[in-house]
């Protein structure tokens, strides 16, 4: 866990806003003190480029991912928070690899994406733990026929037959503790 909170809540109330990427930095030396990097008038956009795995695609092009900045301590007493002012994502320039933001500051900046809680109704819990059970019985009496093969088969017998054995039978047991001891959940 670092210094910057790594999400936050949304205004909206089964959303949250995650870090999808390194928080970057940049700052200005002037003179022997450091300038304030957010009354800079820069004439062009700072661009910066986050990489990231090609699955945060779908997230961008559903515009759920943000440019944004720490925005630190204002009057109220606050003590900080992720703000958007002053960056703004470039979707041409991006692509499945990699976001780019232009912000017209330096500071510390970073992506968020917005994530969204999905909560069944007792009907769709329902109804996918009956399927979850149908389908793990199925796969336990597949699981028993391939143990009883190779039991009673003495011609498959050899040390790979017991590795097959030993996995079927592990497997058989998961499985097993799932349909029993797994509780249905409401949200997933």
């Amino acid at each position: 866990s670092g210094l910057l909170p790594d999400s936050i809540p949304s205004s909206q109330s089964n959303t949250t806003m995650r870090l999808a990427s390194p928080i970057l930095s940049s700052a200005l030396q002037c003179g022997p003190a450091q300038c304030n990097t957010r009354d800079l008038n820069l004439t062009n956009p700072v661009v910066l480029i986050f990489s990231h795995p090609p699955e945060l695609m779908q997230a961008m092009q559903d515009g759920s991912v943000m440019c944004v900045f720490w925005e630190f301590a204002n009057s109220e007493g606050s003590n900080g928070q992720w703000s958007t002012e002053g960056c703004t994502r470039n979707d041409t320039a991006s692509n499945e690899f990699q976001t780019v933001c232009e912000c017209n500051h330096l500071t510390h900046f970073a992506l968020l994406l917005s994530t969204t809680e999905i909560t069944l109704t007792s009907a769709e819990a329902l109804s996918l733990r009956i399927i979850g059970i149908i389908c793990v019985t199925i796969s336990l009496v597949c699981l028993t026929a391939t143990i009883l093969t190779f039991v009673f088969l003495r011609s498959l017998w050899s040390m790979r037959s017991y590795i097959h054995i030993n996995l079927c039978v592990s497997l058989f047991v998961a499985q097993l503790t799932f349909i029993v001891a797994v509780e249905p959940r409401g949200s997933v």
